[in-house]
């Protein structure tokens, strides 16, 4: 199990476009931690776990450690936020030619 979990680790901190260095200091982990792990082949502390979800609260640690749903809690309200600007901008257009409709009736 560690060793899958060592491989999403890996995948997240790639994803991240982080080296492992950058990700420790970011974690707040001591140096070389992730590379003892991935030498040793053994699990993080779960002080470690708090550690890395409170820098990157973005990261499913259930995907993290047993690989079940999607590698970010955020997956499906990232892909729903992208939809906002384009809904606003369609809004402002509306009120804008509202408005113009409104003028034009009244001149």
């Amino acid at each position: 199990m560690q060793e899958n979990m060592l491989l999403r680790l890996s995948h997240f901190i790639k994803f991240k476009n982080l080296s492992v260095r950058a990700f420790e200091q970011k974690s707040a982990l001591s140096n070389a931690t992730i590379s003892r792990a991935i030498k040793n082949n053994t699990t993080f502390s779960i002080e470690h776990l708090e550690k890395i979800s409170a820098a990157f609260p973005e990261l499913n640690l259930n995907w993290l450690i047993k690989g079940e749903g999607e590698m970010s809690l955020y997956e499906n309200n990232l892909q729903e936020a992208s939809k906002i600007p384009n809904t606003i901008d369609a809004l402002i257009q509306q009120r804008i030619e509202e408005a113009l409709q409104r003028h034009q009736a009244v001149a």
